[in-house]
């Protein structure tokens, strides 16, 4: 279905464009810096994970909707927004407490961050958007289903974003694991996590259709 050079070329090109910094990757730095390297895994798992829901959307024509309606793509910016600020409002009002996440979190709020991964992936129309142009790029109808090939791809790129996503969240975790010895650097973490928040809330408000 996928010659080796199209294969390889995907792949490189996607490990590149997730290392890329955006609001994912820096996202998951966050989470992981913040609260440690399992919280960091989970949210880089949901996110990833996000990635699979937006290939669903291109195979049921969802994502060609969301780029062509001017309507849902500003809600989907507003609900992602309003989101992101909140999450900076409650990293901001929790600033003075102690964090016991680290190792010994619980497995509900480990689910937790999986599911905030998955949403705040899902609600970036943008993300959609991207979707819809690169994968189809690399889609031959030639040799096989495209419906099934865009499908592969999709499961393809979220492979290489658990790898490298996990790999970033675990490192942020580890360092900030060990500056979280001062409850101080606690509050600090806490802050800089709002202040991303914000900035990517902004960020995403004032993304274009094109």
């Amino acid at each position: 279905m996928f010659d080796e050079i199209t294969l390889l070329t995907f792949v490189i090109s996607s490990v590149l464009i997730t290392l890329t910094p955006g609001p994912d990757n820096l996202f998951t730095l966050t989470q992981g810096a913040t609260y440690g390297k399992k919280a960091g895994v989970m949210t880089a798992l949901g996110l990833a994970t996000g990635n699979l829901v937006h290939t669903l959307w291109i195979i049921l024509g969802f994502s060609l909707i969301l780029k062509s309606n001017i309507f849902l793509f500003s809600a989907f910016k507003v609900i992602g927004c309003a989101y992101l600020f909140y999450l900076a409002y409650q990293n901001f009002k929790t600033r003075k407490t102690s964090f016991e996440f680290k190792e010994q979190v619980a497995e509900h709020s480990l689910l937790k961050l999986y599911f905030k991964g998955i949403f705040l992936n899902v609600i970036n129309p943008k993300v959609a958007v991207f979707f819809l142009t690169y994968l189809p790029g690399y889609v031959n109808p030639e040799t096989g289903s495209i419906n099934l090939q865009i499908f592969i791809l999709g499961v393809i790129f979220t492979i290489q974003v658990v790898i490298v996503f996990g790999t970033l969240a675990f490192f942020a975790g580890f360092f900030g694991e060990k500056l979280k010895q001062s409850p101080k650097i606690t509050q600090y973490l806490s802050i800089i996590s709002s202040l991303i928040f914000i900035m990517l809330g902004i960020n995403l408000l004032s993304l274009t259709q094109g």
